[in-house]
């Protein structure tokens, strides 16, 4: 295959995850469940008219007030037009487009977020509030998609792993009640889980915030991995004794503080701490606690890498943070990264 046969593949796929609202520009795509392109006037987190406000005493807001956000405002949804929302049906072959070296990390889901994108997360609350069946139809919906790309994604040899990036909840606690989520959301996780390891892969889930009370039930669903543990939301040595040997937990290294504004020993020494504390008998992925963005220093982003390689080799028992040596390697103890 020349070069540009693989480019042509790539941005075929790229547009197919945009059209079924896959982990690629979901807000640029609900046309997927829209039944006009004529956005109602509201905030970016209602989707609500204001008639609809006022019958349940919401307060109306203002062009103004509605237009800061600005990025785009979710479309009329109406349960109706979701039967004729076509399931995807992507190509089932095709190039391989990563060195035969390397492996691909597949980002499928939005099954919870996707659908709160969707519909404002406002609208979104007050359908769950009401009892109203759409956000219910819009999760099964992405869940049937989600799916079907997961189908398709396993057969490429080069796929080593599948990430499901689904944020569920706030620094501090859940964004929903977990009977939602255990309801709707889960089965899907779940039902996706088994296809991943049906090809003996490891299964991860990338979710901002505090989502500790489900963590049960993303075990019961298959995931092997979560991420990215933020600091402020997660204790790791807490869910490293609950949950060692269960679960391998990723991140933490605190992307607020430390590789913004620390320094890129700082950045170290922090990432010296993790790996003596969560990293013995394996099941930890060191790196930041959230996507590196760009006003984190790039000398912060090389310490931190150059500190992972630089420590995070097995056996780590009695490395203590703030020891400037290498951990031994001992293949006998070696541990999943």
């Amino acid at each position: 295959m020349s070069f540009e046969e693989g480019k042509k593949e790539v941005e075929h796929q790229l547009l197919l995850a945009k059209d079924l609202g896959n982990s690629v520009g979901l807000g640029s795509n609900t046309q997927l469940l829209a039944t006009s392109k004529r956005p109602i006037r509201a905030s970016h987190s209602s989707g609500l008219s204001d008639a609809w406000r006022r019958r349940r005493g919401a307060p109306v807001q203002t062009t103004a007030q509605a237009n800061w956000l600005g990025e785009w405002t979710p479309w009329h949804l109406r349960c109706r037009t979701l039967g004729a929302v076509k399931r995807p049906c992507p190509p089932r072959t095709g190039p391989r487009i990563v060195p035969s070296e390397a492996k691909a990390l597949p980002l499928v889901g939005y099954i919870f977020a996707g659908t709160w994108m969707l519909m404002g997360f406002e609208r979104f609350c007050y359908d769950l509030a009401d009892g109203a069946p759409l956000a219910a139809r819009i999760v099964d919906r992405l869940g049937q998609f989600a799916h079907r790309i997961v189908e398709n994604v396993l057969q490429y040899d080069c796929v080593g792993a599948v990430c499901m990036p689904d944020d569920m909840a706030y620094t501090t606690s859940l964004m929903v009640k977990p009977v939602f989520l255990r309801r709707h959301v889960f089965p899907w996780d779940k039902k996706i889980g088994q296809l991943v390891h049906g090809k003996r892969l490891p299964y991860c889930l990338h979710s901002d915030g505090r989502y500790v009370p489900v963590i049960d039930d993303l075990i019961e669903c298959g995931f092997d991995a979560i991420h990215p543990c933020e600091p402020a939301s997660m204790d790791m040595v807490e869910l490293k004794k609950q949950y060692g040997g269960r679960l391998c937990l990723c991140g933490n290294i605190n992307l607020d503080s430390t590789l913004t504004l620390g320094t890129p020993d700082e950045v170290e020494e922090e990432v010296k701490l993790r790996i003596c504390t969560i990293g013995p008998g394996g099941g930890y992925c060191c790196g930041s606690s959230n996507s590196v963005t760009e006003y984190v220093p790039y000398a912060n982003y090389q310490a931190m890498i150059g500190a992972i390689k630089k420590y995070g080799e097995y056996s780590i028992s009695g490395f203590q943070a703030g020891d400037s040596r290498r951990p031994l390697r001992n293949s006998a103890t070696r541990g999943p990264t």
